[in-house]
Parts: structure tokens; sequence; C-alpha cells
């Protein structure tokens, strides 16, 4: 089993970063799908729930080598923005290894478009 844990901070308010996760779709997918390392490798998102310290909401992924299940969550900080906290568990390693890339194309293009929404607003 392999577990992966990844941190960006987003130079966002949570409340935008969580509307960017509750997206219509659904679907956990990086702004840029060509850049995924893995195009085999895909997540789907939860409903995004409102937690005492943030939002959270849970994550499926699923690849050719099998599936993985775990967390996104969205955590206020002191300074401007949030923590967004991505913990992930799959059962197959080669899945892990495409799995981590997947999640930190897509944690990256997450923190990216909210700080676009931000500072265009």
């Amino acid at each position: 089993m392999t577990r992966i844990e990844i941190a960006r901070h987003a130079a966002a308010d949570p409340a935008s970063v969580a509307l960017l996760l509750a997206e219509p779709t659904g679907l956990a997918r990086p702004a840029d799908p060509d850049s995924a390392p893995d195009a085999e490798v895909f997540g789907e998102l939860s409903p995004v729930r409102r937690t005492d310290a943030g939002f959270v909401a849970g994550l499926e992924v699923a690849g050719s080598s099998g599936t993985g299940h775990g967390r996104v969550r969205v955590i206020p900080t002191a300074d401007d923005g949030c923590d967004v906290r991505l913990t992930l568990s799959v059962m197959d390693d080669a899945l892990g290894w495409q799995a981590e890339g997947w999640a930190r194309t897509y944690l990256d293009s997450l923190v990216e478009r909210a700080r676009l929404r931000s500072s265009a607003a």
C-alpha cells in the first residue's frame, strides 16, 4: 500500500478554493489534461463539506492498475490564503507513482486557478 500526502499553499480564501473543488463535473482534473503525467489516471471528488477547520472533499482515483481513495482538505492559515492538503491511499505500487504525479499536477492546477480567480476579483 502506498500513502501519498501533498500540500500546497493557495493565495486565495478557503471558500474560493472550496468553490473550485465543488465545480459541477465533480471530476478532479488538472486545468491542462495534457500536462498530467499519466493520462490513464483520473479522480472524482465527492461533495465538498464544511468542517470546523475549513472544507473537505472525498477523493477517488482510478487508473489502469487499480483504484485509491483519500481526501482534499482546505485549511485556513494565519496569513492570506489557505493550505490545500491531499491525502491518498492506493493498494498498487504502480498506481501509487502514477497517482502521485497526477495529484501533484492536480493540486498545482487547483492552486493556480484559485490564485487567478482571486487576483481577478
